[in-house]
């Protein structure tokens, strides 16, 4: 500032300030406002100015403008208050550049040292931290394309190839839910599923329903409900660094009157953080698992990606917004001072601005969002959560969002994926509703695993579909649809949830569910058979790596139990298996006994089997359908199969002439095979001759198997207790024997009531055995047994209704309740068959007053399927029927029968110590086997036997 030189105003007291001379400060601000100051010797031509026009009141006031003067108000008049307001709410909202444009007659370099000044200033408004808080998931990483991501081509026709391998094995790890709580690393469900698999040798892993995140903006107090849930960690590193003191003041409780506030992105990358260590093993050991790991994103991860594009958009809508607003703010205020100045060209301009601006503001809303630009970021942000996923799991390819298909060896499975997260037990009745449409567009897979994100517990069933041949023909075959297992540990979800009440997450209201059973789904692939089954929670990484490579997998023995059911003997429905080289038509069932003669394992020693299990209907009777009334479709009139027969006797006469002995035992053997094959369609009406049939071709030629068996539960020193030992009675029809015969109500129904029909076959085996050689050698070295045969070969039955009850163990190890019932006393579906039955024992208790207070094994016939469902204390499981589809199947709109028998394997140790397996040999698998046998190793196939 220039003083006085000590003159007197001539009005008055003496100036002591130049910036007081009238004018003076507005002309140097104009003058400044010109540009002046942007220009080389801007300040030069500014003093030069003032002087040219106050030089007269400032020598008559003894005032002067130096240089120095000059530059040191050069500052104040150009950083007015409001301006400088401006000058940081552009930089707030990233508009510097508009801020420049528009006043452009202030120099960059005063400009970049206001900035400097205001910076230094604390503001709790950050880029960073606004940005975070709109839950902005950090996808800068990410290329300018990463919208056009798209997952690979999958589908029926063209599947993700597990294998090409003849035998293998796919882990399928359901509903893991990576961001619960979970116990420490070690008994982590999911990275014990991963070394499960690892030490099985599995060819690959299917991971769905990986994670668990809620991405919902507001929850209300149900947040808090959630949060006991929730296992997601918080690290002070993941945070911004000028939050990270504070939060790790708030977790040592240092700062006590303050929150954590942690980030969509920062939760994901929490369970990133846990991906990581699940995937990895400690000491550099490598991948928990190191084969491929296909990762299917579902419901929870589409809502991350979702929720991701929704507020990656509502940011960019706010900054926008921001900015319009700061230059708004500029052009009013610019609009302002040429009113003030009455400049009629920039009102005219900066009003034009204004407009242009309020229109643009109005625009930038959240409802105005194109629907392209949601699209585009959904990709991109599918991309990231991809890129991120498998950045953290080695050897882990996300191949779709929702189902997919997958092929191993010849088979293909599909895991279908839900379109909600409702905890329910009805995902295999809606599979099963619904598996029709497959069917039509053929494109049932061999086994659909609905892989739902809180399942209850493992469910299956079978159902038939059509292969269409080389010739063009189609020929049925069984595929099969279940319910995979969610990957939890009950135990300690419960223990640390006991204290809340109310179910506001969907894993609460899971682990409080009576028939809650987690476990992983293992497929497996072998011998041309496919099978899956359960594996127990308790069980994941349990066992050391089997040196016996016939049996991968936890080295426990097995009860075998082969069942098989409503056989229906004189039924024109009853399917038949061609044997080419006995020339005879084989029951299912028959079939399977002289498949096992074939592969050479029917003595004790090698068959594995201990039991036999038959549910219900030898017989088909003759009271309720009187197949005479409803002949046989394929079946052909007298007179066409007249002429049939003697074509074909003259074509092997001619054959014969010409001695082309090859064309006479391929025309000899069509004759055989469609000419018994017309009398077993025309069905046999008298029970008596039925049972004969039963006799005949059931029993009496298959008495070596049966004595096999018998024989092994011998060797195997298994103990069954009938319902009359656990309840201190003399005796009691209901009593479980080794070999269990059905009392068919077909049969008792034809003939009022007045018969049976089991005890018959009992009786019939059991002269038939004790004729044996090895028997009558059994008996002799053991006079204490002589009602052995009566006791393990027996029909057992409560009234004239297949009832079966007792436990089978071995001494000093699990001992399990089984009950073999002829039918379920309660059906609600023809999809999942035996779920009636589970809520009907739920609601019951126990009517044996001693049986289920055992782990207790169910076995069901009549229905026709292969069925089966585990819960946490009983396991229910449904055999086949050995006829296929009949007019009152068709008639009646039943789905079309499953056929075949299967072998029922109970780990030894209990539920917890393996895996159920049901291994189910169905009709095309024997029809095609003796139709062209392949190499099949038996004690491969079933695991060891006790």
């Amino acid at each position: 500032m220039t003083k006085s030189n000590g003159s007197g105003h001539k009005r008055g007291r003496k100036r002591k300030n130049v910036w007081s001379i009238s004018g003076l400060k507005e002309r140097v601000t104009a003058l400044i406002h010109d540009g002046l100051l942007t220009k080389k010797q801007g300040e030069d031509e500014i003093l030069k100015t003032i002087i040219a026009e106050f030089g007269e009141q400032m020598a008559a006031d003894g005032l002067k403008l130096s240089k120095f003067a000059l530059k040191t108000r050069v500052g104040q008049l150009v950083w007015t208050r409001r301006l400088k307001d401006e000058l940081w709410n552009a930089h707030r909202d990233n508009l510097v550049d508009t801020f420049r444009t528009v006043h452009a007659w202030i120099p960059a370099r005063m400009i970049d040292s206001e900035l400097r000044v205001l910076k230094g200033v604390t503001h709790t408004k950050s880029m960073a931290e606004f940005k975070a808080g709109m839950g902005v998931l950090n996808d800068d990483e990410m290329p300018p394309d990463a919208g056009k991501y798209e997952f690979p081509d999958n589908s029926y026709r063209k599947p993700w190839v597990v294998s090409d391998k003849p035998e293998g094995l796919l882990y399928i790890i359901n509903s893991p839910l990576v961001g619960i709580t979970y116990p420490d690393i070690k008994r982590n469900t999911l990275r014990r599923a991963l070394a499960d698999a690892r030490k099985s040798d599995a060819d690959a892993v299917v991971l769905t329903n990986l994670i668990d995140l809620w991405t919902k903006k507001t929850a209300g107090f149900l947040a808090v409900y959630r949060a006991m849930v929730s296992g997601i960690q918080i690290n002070p590193k993941r945070f911004p660094a000028d939050y990270r003191k504070e939060v790790r003041g708030i977790l040592s409780g240092k700062i006590t009157d303050k929150t954590i506030y942690q980030t969509l992105n920062e939760r994901f990358l929490e369970i990133l953080d846990g991906l990581h260590k699940i995937f990895h093993r400690k000491d550099e050991q490598g991948a928990e698992f190191p084969g491929p790991v296909f990762i299917q994103l579902c419901l929870k991860e589409e809502e991350l990606i979702h929720a991701g594009a929704y507020y990656r958009l509502r940011y960019m809508s706010i900054v926008e917004q921001n900015r319009i607003e700061g230059e708004l703010n500029i052009a009013s205020n610019q609009l302002a001072e040429a009113r003030k100045d009455r400049n009629n060209a920039a009102i005219k301009h900066w009003s034009k601005e204004v407009a242009r601006l309020g229109a643009r503001k109005a625009r930038a809303i959240f409802t105005n969002h194109a629907g392209p630009e949601y699209r585009r970021y959904a990709r991109r942000i599918r991309a990231w959560v991809v890129k991120k996923l498998q950045d953290v799991i080695p050897n882990g390819t996300v191949i779709s969002l929702g189902s997919a298909y997958y092929k191993a060896s010849r088979f293909i499975v599909k895991t279908h994926v839900p379109r909600h997260d409702k905890v329910t037990d009805q995902h295999l009745t809606n599979a099963g509703n619904n598996y029709g449409a497959d069917v039509k567009r053929d494109t049932l897979a061999d086994l659909t695993v609905e892989c739902a994100p809180c399942a209850i517990n493992f469910r299956d069933v079978g159902r038939e579909d059509s292969r269409r041949e080389a010739d063009g023909t189609h020929v049925p075959v069984t595929k099969y649809l279940c319910v995979a297992p969610s990957c939890l540990e009950p135990e300690f979800l419960r223990d640390e949830l006991k204290d809340t009440l109310k179910e506001a997450h969907p894993v609460q209201e899971l682990i409080n569910d009576s028939t809650f059973q987690p476990g992983v789904l293992v497929v497996r692939w072998d011998n041309n058979i496919l099978s899956y089954y359960r594996m127990p929670i308790q069980k994941l990484d349990d066992w050391d790596p089997v040196r016996n490579s016939a049996h991968p997998g936890p080295d426990g023995r097995y009860i075998i139990w082969l069942r098989d059911t409503d056989n229906h003997f004189g039924a024109p429905d009853k399917r038949h298996i061609w044997d080419p080289q006995q020339r005879l038509h084989h029951g299912v069932t028959e079939a399977f006994f002289e498949f096992l003669r074939r592969l050479g394992v029917v003595n004790p020693k090698d068959i594995g089997i201990h039991c036999t299990a038959e549910m219900d209907d030898a017989t088909q009777g003759d009271l309720w359908f009187k197949q005479r009334y409803r002949p046989d479709p394929n079946l052909i009139s007298l007179l066409h199969f007249t002429r049939w027969h003697n074509q074909m006797t003259r074509d092997i006469q001619r054959a014969a002439e010409k001695g082309n002995t090859k064309d006479v035992a391929q025309l000899t053997e069509e004759l055989t095979k469609i000419s018994i094959g017309q009398l077993l369609l025309k069905g046999e009406d008298f029970p008596f001759h039925q049972m004969m049939q039963v006799f005949d071709r059931h029993i009496d030629p298959q008495a070596d198997v049966y004595s096999a068996i018998l024989g092994n539960f011998v060797r195997s020193r298994l103990v069954i207790r009938g319902i009359s030992k656990l309840q201190g009675e003399l005796g009691d029809t209901r009593d479980l024997a080794a070999i269990n015969f059905p009392e068919g109500n077909h049969r008792i129904v034809t003939l009022e009531g007045a018969d049976l029909e089991g005890d018959y076959m009992a009786l019939r085996l059991q002269d038939r055995i004790a004729l044996r050689p090895e028997w009558q050698k059994f008996f002799k070295d053991n006079p204490d047994k002589a009602d052995f045969l009566k006791e393990m070969i027996r029909a057992p039955r409560f009234g004239n209704a297949t009832f079966g009850w007792g436990t089978i163990g071995l001494p000093g190890s699990f001992t399990y309740g089984v009950r073999i019932h002829g039918s379920p006393a309660r059906q609600n579906s023809w999809s999942d068959i035996v779920d009636a039955s589970i809520k009907s024992d739920l609601a019951r208790g126990d009517d044996s007053y001693a049986l289920m207070k055992y782990f207790t094994v169910t076995f069901y016939g009549d229905k026709h399927f292969y069925a089966n469902a585990e819960v946490e204390t009983d396991c229910y499981s449904m055999c086949a029927a050995g006829v296929h589809t009949s007019s009152y199947g068709s008639t009646g709109g039943f789905p079309a029968n499953n056929t075949g028998v299967d072998l029922f394997c109970m780990p030894e140790g209990g539920p917890k110590d393996g895996p159920f397996k049901v291994l189910r040999f169905s009709h095309d698998m024997l029809r095609d086997w003796f139709r062209k046998p392949w190499d099949f190793d038996w004690k491969k196939h079933i695991p060891k036997p006790v």
